[in-house]
């Protein structure tokens, strides 16, 4: 805010005649860039360093946002450690709630402010992700430096590499080791200062040499875990276990945690303790509660369950992995406020989600259908006691007579041991690991191999044991990725084969890697664009981890909602109507088995489709037979492993129709709204309903978010809490600032390549929002690629056509052709004098790829080595974006083989678009009348997309 007063005082005196709107518009622009580039770069050596070598400014704002002033003594002692100073390798291994978090914030603070370093947080979950995106927004606000989320598809790869601010990449496991990967690839890794890995549960350590500093709290008498030994009565029939004496102990001035079983069985605790509590607590903050279940209505799009409408008045709810985010989020914020002050939830709270309480109680010593270990035990005790509001915390478990046994052994026994992990599964992680660092060239020979083994976990578990079986074991991993065509050998020489590089760039599994790929193939040879369904079903990923359980008969039912299109899609797949009625009927005989994975696959595709089609999430989850925090995620995994094939069909030129298809259809699956709401989207927290919700209101942008105060959001929005609209103000504002690094980054790059010249900094402003430019080596490639597809090397008489010479100038994203002389007689004139020139023939992405504009047509086609010539009746279809059919087409040149770029002509010889042919022409020629033939190509601009809006 002090920027803008300055930059509006600065426009006010700077001239005494009145400015058009643009030039007022521009010379702020530059004002504020101005001060940008002007702020010096040095931190902490500027500043009072008294709080572990961070600023005062930094122990002051854990103070006002967390509520911490003090550290605990055992924090204290790590940070002050000589191993820890001299930045080794750290583990802490403490029960939940105990302070990890925080000391891993002060160690990511001394990267980026004092080492001027990135750091990597990586987390298991999309969700855990999320919450950790949200809670470190305000740091990064106040101190200077981005948040950026890589979870799902969010994320660029590589991240884009910034001079001025550093970052926190927080990501998930996979996500992050692609990150770290491309880094390594483009030479950055050592903008890398730090990596924190929470949530993975490791109770042992082990220590090489001076690397591995521990940290360790664990009790050695058992006893000691329990704060006290209480006998209970047995209570009535309906509350046998005295749940409701336990909870009314603390509540509602103190907080309950009740850790159930199931999810069911939290639910019904949680409707049972409705009729055993005291009817006051309706009373308690009724008014709240009132706002809280609107506002739970308003972000479920207007439904609620049940359960949470009866319990929510008595100040408690269920809280499990059925709930959507968005559901968990509100009621997670609700718990620390204090309107609600007992939760029934299940294992799935004690990980990675913070919310400590007065008293925990476990209601059975059982998660799921199994007894508890001791690692679970702890997690879930770990949430007793809140730091700083609480002088202690109480835990209490509950057991049956029966159980008496199994407890006093996980009370009296030791953690689980911390094993690799690289032989599970057959070796999965070991195999991935060898492909990985094969594809980043760090093994270059067989001998690099045993190298890289020594400095894993594996190897030092099995060096005095077992260390006769690492070679095997390493040869059988090797054997296994040249048996797939992942890597080759030339002599001694190991590298990655085109599939292994894609495999690697893509972080896609290498069990299934093979599968993928060949899936793919499979799929453009029979591509359906009719409809998305097609596409939902490539991006479906291959393993799933939620319980989504095949029903045949609304399976049965799907089926016969498609369209006849995508039923023969199917029935090209083996999934025909004879086989789903047998499986429905139960009469299936072995010799009409299938692939159990790709009927999964059908069946979840099924459930993408109704997402895409703009389907409440509470519907399906109804219509499925699911939960629907089951749907969420499963939207989740697809958009992540839809994000790993984009990069993995780039490696392929077999698959290089797909690199248009994907990423486009990526991007409108993820948000899957109105395009003018998509900005509003990328707020953290905002999803669908918030968004027209924040549009209607007049917030049409993520600028006008940032520049809003919360009493007016507040104001604006319905059942919107304070503290809700404080976070989607940061969130915009941290938006914001990455845009504006970005610019920045973009005008100091382009000095770069001419460090003697001098430059002002109205030449570095005037350079990024007027210049028009040659195009960059990359940049140039890029566009070549392209026109490649269309006029293969036809594209040197583009170039020194017979006239005149032509090339290739950028404006902003936008790529002009035209003549040499042109381009030549321009540079005459002043930057700013210079809006564009030539003719517009595509543009960049955010993302760097080039996409052709129907501009480009009348250039291109005179060039094109393959074309085709639509029927009349075929023309204003292909125009409005629909693909073009056997039916439609009048001829197409010879030779024309399958996933070629084709230039369309009408029958008058007109250029209409560009396509990409599913068949060859020999192929073609043999298809039925309502085969696909030609995709329609034209990445912007060609076609009106809905006929009623043709003028």
């Amino acid at each position: 805010m002090q920027v803008e007063a300055e930059a509006r005082q600065s426009d006010a005196h700077s001239s005494e005649v009145d400015l058009a709107p643009e030039a007022k518009r521009n010379r702020t622009v530059e004002s504020r860039l101005r001060q940008r580039f002007e702020q010096n770069a040095t931190r902490c050596a500027a500043e009072e360093t008294s709080f572990y070598g961070l600023p005062q400014k930094v122990k002051n704002l854990f103070k006002d946002l967390r509520g911490i002033s003090k550290l605990y003594d055992w924090q204290d002692e790590v940070l002050n450690c000589p191993a820890v100073k001299a930045g080794q390798n750290l583990i802490i291994s403490l029960p939940t709630g105990g302070g990890k978090t925080l000391l891993s914030e002060i160690l990511i603070l001394k990267q980026i402010l004092c080492r001027n370093k990135d750091v990597l947080f990586v987390l298991p979950y999309v969700s855990i992700v999320q919450e950790k995106v949200k809670d470190l927004i305000p740091l990064g606000l106040d101190l200077d430096f981005l948040v950026e989320e890589y979870a799902a598809s969010k994320g660029r790869i590589p991240p884009i590499k910034r001079r001025r601010k550093k970052s926190v990449y927080v990501a998930t496991i996979e996500r992050a080791q692609t990150l770290a990967n491309s880094l390594y690839e483009n030479k950055r890794i050592d903008d890398l200062g730090l990596v924190v890995i929470d949530e993975v549960n490791l109770t042992e350590y082990v220590k090489v040499d001076q690397l591995v500093y521990k940290v360790d709290t664990n009790c050695q008498d058992p006893r000691e875990m329990l704060a006290f030994y209480r006998q209970v009565e047995s209570g009535s029939a309906m509350d046998p276990d005295n749940l409701s004496e336990l909870v009314t102990e603390v509540v509602p001035a103190g907080s309950c945690l009740i850790f159930c079983p199931t999810r069911k069985s939290a639910e019904n605790v949680c409707l049972l303790l409705t009729k055993v509590l005291p009817s006051d607590l309706l009373k308690h903050k009724k008014q709240e509660k009132k706002i809280f279940l609107k506002r739970l209505i308003q972000e479920c799009d207007g439904r609620i369950c049940n359960v949470q409408r009866q319990c929510v008045p008595y100040g408690l709810a269920y809280h499990h992995s059925g709930l959507t985010a968005d559901e968990r989020r509100l009621i997670q914020d609700a718990f620390l406020e204090g309107i609600l002050c007992a939760l029934c939830c299940t294992s799935t709270l004690a990980a990675g989600v913070n919310l400590p309480a007065k008293r925990v109680i476990l209601r059975t010593f059982t998660v799921g259908n199994r007894f508890m270990s001791k690692q679970e035990y702890k997690q879930m005790t770990g949430r007793a006691g809140r730091a700083g509001m609480d002088d202690n915390g109480e835990s209490i478990a509950i057991a049956q007579q029966s159980q008496k046994s199994q407890v006093e052994q996980l009370l009296s026994s030791n953690f689980d041991a911390c094993k690799s992990s690289l032989l599970y599964d057959d070796g999965r992680g070991l195999k991935n690991l060898l492909l990985s660092t094969i594809g980043l060239k760090m093994i270059k020979c067989k001998a690099d191999i045993v190298q890289i083994v020594k400095l894993t976990l594996l190897y030092v578990q099995c060096k005095e044991s077992e260390e006769n079986k690492i070679n095997s074991i390493v040869q059988q991993a090797l054997k296994f990725l040249l048996n797939e065509k992942l890597v080759t050998t030339k002599e001694d020489e190991i590298v990655t084969s085109p599939l292994g590089a894609a495999v690697c760039k893509g972080g896609i599994d290498v069990d299934i890697s093979r599968r993928v790929h060949s899936d793919l193939l499979t799929a453009l040879q029979n591509m359906v664009l009719l409809s998305h369904f097609h596409l939902l079903y490539c991006i479906v990923p291959y393993s799933v981890q939620y319980p989504i359980f095949l029903d045949w008969n609304i399976f049965y039912d799907e089926f016969f909602t498609l369209t006849e299109v995508e039923r023969s899609l199917l029935r090209s797949l083996g999934v025909n109507e004879q086989f789903i009625i047998m499986r429905r009927k139960g009469s299936i005989s072995s010799s009409k088995t299938m692939d159990v994975t790709l009927v999964q696959r059908v069946f979840l595709a099924f459930i993408l489709r109704r997402i895409w089609n703009k389907e409440n999430v509470w519907e399906v989850a109804g219509r499925f037979r699911a939960s629907r925090g089951a749907v969420q995620q499963l939207v989740h995994s697809a958009l992540g492993f839809a994000s790993s094939l984009c990069r993995f069909v780039e490696q392929l030129d077999e698959l290089w129709a797909l690199r248009s298809l994907l990423p486009d259809f990526v991007k409108a699956f993820q948000f899957n709204v109105a395009a003018e709401l998509i900005p509003l989207m990328e707020i953290h927290g905002v999803q669908r309903a918030r968004a027209r919700q924040l549009y209607k209101a007049g917030y049409k942008s993520v600028v006008d978010v940032a520049n809003a105060d919360a009493a007016s959001l507040v104001q604006a929005l319905q059942h919107v809490h304070k503290g809700i609209a404080y976070q989607m103000i940061r969130s915009a504002k941290m938006l914001l600032h990455e845009k504006v690094e970005g610019l920045l980054e973009s005008a100091e790059a382009l000095l770069a390549a001419d460090s003697t010249t001098e430059f002002t900094l109205e030449d570095i402003v005037a350079t990024y929002l007027y210049v028009m430019r040659p195009l960059t080596d990359e940049e140039m490639e890029a566009v070549f690629k392209k026109l490649a597809k269309f006029i293969g090397t036809n594209i040197r008489l583009m170039v020194n056509r017979d006239d005149e010479n032509y090339v290739f100038r950028l404006h902003k994203n936008r790529v002009y052709y035209l003549s040499e002389k042109k381009a030549v007689a321009a540079a005459s004139f002043g930057f700013k004098e210079i809006v564009n020139l030539g003719s517009c023939i595509g543009k960049f992405t955010k993302s760097n790829k080039f996409f052709l504009t129907i501009t480009a047509l009348s250039y291109v086609a005179p060039y094109a080595k393959y074309k085709a010539w639509l029927r009349p009746k075929a023309e204003q279809s292909f125009l409005y974006g629909n693909h073009v059919l056997k039916s439609g087409l009048a001829r197409i040149t010879d030779d024309v083989p399958a996933n070629a770029g084709v230039i369309l002509y009408s029958s008058s010889d007109l250029p209409l678009g560009f396509g990409v042919s599913t068949k060859s022409t020999a192929n073609c020629r043999a298809a039925d009348p309502t085969s696909l033939i030609i995709l329609n190509q034209c990445d912007i601009g060609q076609y009106v997309r809905d006929e009623e809006h043709v003028c």
